[in-house]
């Protein structure tokens, strides 16, 4: 990805801008790979597990430099350069101790990407480690080659992050403020029956997050979009 990122000062009278805060191109490159593994050691059992490695780098120019210095003549722009890798795990457990009854526990760890404005030149990019643990139930009662099925869920999501980012406008970037944790409760239900309905809902939203089923209209709100567009 790259991007230009600038601030400026504008004069209360006309909002014309009179002074740079800040000017400056980024280039941030992310290159990931993973693996899992699966063991099912009884029909009733299944144990997952995975490893996901980040690899970034970060390129920053600044456009905003002096062209002079106490040492004399210099350019006015100057250029850092970070990396950083980081590993995330994640392991669950699923059983399903009844016929269309499965229970989910989960741990993972995930990495949250440095700020590439805050990076000095050469340095190895820390990064915000994120800890989630999931509990969380499906029940299905009977299925769609009987004519109807109703698939009923439920999950409790905990989050810590050791190192949280906030933006900061006096700064016009992400600041490091420390640890923060978020819970969440997710329930679900979906019903399907004889072919022709299906009781999923075409959008869902909660707080600033809108999940839909296929796509939206950008220039609407979510209450004004069509059924023919979410389909």
């Amino acid at each position: 990805d790259t991007g230009r990122t600038e601030q400026y000062r504008l004069r209360s009278e006309d909002a014309i801008p009179y002074d740079v805060i800040f000017d400056r191109e980024i280039d941030v490159a992310n290159l990931a790979g993973w693996a899992r593994t699966q063991l099912r050691p009884v029909d009733w059992l299944a144990i997952r597990g995975g490893l996901r490695i980040d690899t970034f780098s970060f390129g920053v120019v600044d456009l905003d430099q002096p062209a002079a210095d106490v040492e004399g003549p210099r350019v006015d722009n100057q250029s850092a350069q970070a990396f950083g890798f980081a590993l995330s795990p994640r392991v669950s457990l699923e059983v399903s101790p009844l016929d269309g009854l499965s229970l989910l526990a989960s741990y993972g760890q995930g990495t949250r990407s440095s700020d590439a404005t805050a990076l000095s030149d050469n340095e190895t990019a820390p990064f915000a480690v994120a800890q989630e643990v999931e509990l969380g139930a499906t029940y299905r009662l009977g299925s769609r080659e009987q004519g109807a099925e109703l698939q009923l869920q439920g999950a409790y999501v905990f989050a810590a992050i050791d190192n949280d980012l906030v933006f900061e406008p006096a700064a016009g970037r992400n600041v490091l403020v420390g640890p923060s944790t978020r819970n969440a409760l997710l329930m679900a239900a979906r019903g399907h029956f004889g072919g022709w309905l299906d009781a999923l809902p075409l959008w869902w939203q909660s707080g600033d997050l809108v999940t839909v089923h296929a796509l939206t209209d950008p220039t609407l709100p979510m209450a004004e979009q069509t059924e023919e567009v979410l389909l």
